[in-house]
């Protein structure tokens, strides 16, 4: 029974893009890549509330934005907090 399902899902699956018809140009359904020009960092996230890592990619002006933004959120946080303790 399970396996009939299963069958008829793939099935349906392979047969509904064929049936749609021409599609008109769409963007693409991930990030956008790169130029190749341009070097990707890719590296594992360690994501909160699992085990498993996360494979993020970006290029280097990306990385170096990010970067700067991180570090002025620190800054700011730890400067708010100092200023909590003064009064």
């Amino acid at each position: 029974m399970i396996g009939a399902i299963l069958a008829a899902t793939v099935l349906m699956a392979q047969a509904a893009p064929a049936a749609a018809g021409p599609v008109a140009a769409a963007a693409p359904a991930g990030p956008v890549l790169a130029k190749r020009n341009e070097d990707l960092i890719c590296k594992q996230e360690q994501v909160l509330g699992t085990l498993f890592p996360k494979k993020v990619c970006y290029t280097r002006a990306e990385q170096e934005e990010r970067t700067k933004e991180d570090q002025s959120n620190l800054d700011h946080q730890q400067r708010s907090q100092y200023q909590t303790f003064q009064k």
